[in-house]
């Protein structure tokens, strides 16, 4: 982790001084830590870079500045604040807030282990009795997963679509043997979705209303690929299915950041007990589940950005629909470029960044040596979009793997909850 001098870092707090309001701030704070800024970290006659400085300063001693880095990129990126050179000055500056992220399972086996030691099955009634007043808080916690889940199940699902059909250039450019064969891998692709979106769709019941015209637009859908013929028709359905899917995958990314948003395990953590407040175990639950809320905001924040550059990079192939001079994509290409680059660093473990470079490198030997996007320069365009669909992949694999990882403390609350009735 790089060491950054103070002057550097005042600049970090400051960038989040500009983007923050006081009162957005104190919220923050207090969602992310619990704790009310004035009364733990600093003083309200303070600037607001002195207010964020002694606050980050405070947790970064206790190896938990991250817990509120994550609320403000998170809040940010909500509010459309978000600015790449923002986001890559506090990440680069604190690179654990986004970088090599631990698997949510971890703070998950966390959080069942103390979980079970301060709220231990059959509870007793005195317990019962000063906890049957968050019953409902409680089920809400549950509530909330399960949408999570629900919506990215979902989402998962159109996404696997979308990168099937990505490459409708590539597709019509193919042999007709080809093409017939790859819009028969689409039509069973969407077979898979209209098969498997109903379960995600009962569990998020009234809030999936909205969703069920996926599977009939789908299946509309499906049957004009299906009966496709010749290049123009076969165009023609393609986009028609690539824009529906590219509306909805946006659509749920929506969702899934304002439930992400939402999920909070606030009734776990405060007003207990005294007697249960002050036992090690319930400061471990409160630790544990800070830093599962933290992992699971960071990963969706990276996941989104991921799915930002799949649409730049859907807007960067228009180009070769187009066939324009090749000056005409460098600045969308190279602002495309240096975000993946910057996303592949995220992760020092996988050999993405070394390939990236690559692959572009590749891309721009081709594609600015004549100054024309040429057949060949579209190759490795396609190329390296492959190439990028592997890692995103993963990416979006993993988000799927931690919200699952969070199914498995609904199993604990509802026995709580159960007790509690």
């Amino acid at each position: 982790m790089p060491i950054f001098p103070d002057r550097e870092l005042d600049g970090v707090y400051a960038a989040i001084g500009e983007i923050l309001t006081d009162e957005e701030l104190e919220l923050l704070v207090r969602e992310a830590t619990g704790k009310d800024i004035y009364n733990e970290f600093c003083s309200i006659s303070d600037t607001r870079k002195v207010k964020i400085k002694k606050t980050i300063e405070a947790l970064k001693s206790e190896g938990n500045e991250r817990w509120l880095l994550t609320y403000v990129l998170i809040y940010a990126a909500a509010q459309e604040r978000l600015r790449r050179k923002f986001r890559e000055k506090v990440v680069n500056a604190f690179p654990k807030t986004l970088k090599d992220l631990p698997e949510a399972e971890t703070h998950v086996g966390k959080v069942l282990a103390n979980l079970a030691k301060v709220l231990n099955i059959p509870l007793t009634l005195r317990l019962k009795a000063a906890l049957r007043s968050k019953q409902r808080k409680f089920e809400d916690v549950v509530q909330s997963i399960v949408m999570l889940f629900a919506y990215k199940r979902l989402h998962e699902l159109l996404l696997m679509l979308l990168f099937t059909i990505s490459h409708n250039e590539t597709l019509l450019a193919g042999p007709s043997e080809d093409v017939t064969l790859k819009l028969e891998s689409i039509t069973r692709q969407i077979g898979q979705v209209i098969q498997q979106a109903p379960v995600s769709l009962a569990l998020l019941g009234d809030a999936g209303k909205e969703q069920v015209g996926i599977v009939e637009e789908l299946a509309k859908l499906s049957v004009s690929v299906a009966a496709a013929r010749g290049p123009d028709n076969i165009a023609s359905a393609i986009d028609d299915i690539q824009r529906f899917v590219r509306q909805r995958v946006g659509d749920l990314n929506k969702k899934i950041f304002a439930t992400v948003q939402k999920l909070s395990f606030e009734p776990f953590m405060i007003d207990f007990p005294s007697e249960i407040e002050e036992r090690d175990e319930f400061k471990d639950l409160v630790q544990a589940m800070r830093d599962l809320t933290a992992t699971i905001l960071a990963r969706t924040l990276k996941h989104r950005i991921w799915q930002d550059a799949e649409n730049q990079m859907s807007l960067v192939g228009n180009y070769f629909v187009a066939a324009d001079d090749a000056p005409a994509i460098a600045e969308d290409w190279f602002a495309l470029r240096d975000c993946i680059d910057w996303l592949a660093a995220l992760e020092p473990d996988e050999p993405w960044l070394n390939e990236a470079k690559v692959y572009a490198t590749e891309l721009e030997t081709e594609l600015f040596k004549e100054q024309q996007l040429d057949e060949g320069a579209r190759i490795h365009f396609d190329t390296y979009r492959t190439w990028f669909m592997g890692p995103f992949k993963k990416v979006d694999e993993t988000l799927t793997m931690d919200y699952g990882s969070l199914c498995k403390i609904d199993d604990q609350i509802k026995k709580i909850t159960d007790e509690l009735r």
